[in-house]
């Protein structure tokens, strides 16, 4: 139910998500955006991944 307090989740505000959201429906989740730009679809990116795409050393950052 919408009301003057309901607010949509940032991830509905954002065109290209929700374009995608409407084009495949949930199958396109999860969707990891970087810097406004889509980074990776349908699954949850990999430190390595992560690492890689911003051309940083992450592995410092992984808790084992």
């Amino acid at each position: 139910m919408y009301t003057k307090y309901f607010t949509l989740p940032a991830f509905v505000r954002n065109h290209q998500i929700n374009d995608l959201l409407k084009k495949y429906g949930i199958t396109v989740l999860p969707i990891t955006m970087v810097n406004g730009i889509i980074f990776k679809q349908r699954d949850y990116p990999t430190f390595q991944e992560f690492s890689d795409y911003l051309h940083q050393d992450l592995s410092r950052a992984f808790v084992r």
